[in-house]
């Protein structure tokens, strides 16, 4: 995921040595957007979560996630939304069970 406005965020976690989550709409499937999470480091960047439930106006321009995501950053498991998503308790309760090591589930990328 290159680009003019990624680069300069993707130097500055080079020269800290840090992460950085940022919200973007990325390019989907048949033409389709999404409201994404982007997780950069310092050698790149990573579509890490596609927002799973829209606003009423939002489902107009931009397709909906299909799953929850867990991002791994030095150890800690993480689970991802995006504001709605937050409020959801399907949303809460899969991602507190992604989360637990015993479940074995994947995470879409690891930032160190």
């Amino acid at each position: 995921m290159p680009g003019p406005r990624v680069e300069p965020i993707v130097e500055a976690c080079a020269q800290v040595g840090s992460s950085a989550l940022v919200g973007a709409p990325v390019q989907g499937e048949a033409g389709r957007s999404h409201i994404a999470m982007v997780a950069i480091d310092g050698t790149g960047a990573t579509v890490a979560y596609h927002k799973v439930w829209l606003g009423a106006t939002e489902s107009n321009r931009f397709t909906p996630g299909s799953k929850p995501a867990v991002l791994e950053v030095d150890g800690w498991r993480l689970g991802l939304a995006i504001c709605k998503d937050s409020g959801i308790w399907t949303c809460d309760g899969v991602l507190v069970a992604q989360a637990g090591p015993e479940t074995g589930a994947t995470t879409h990328a690891t930032l160190s």
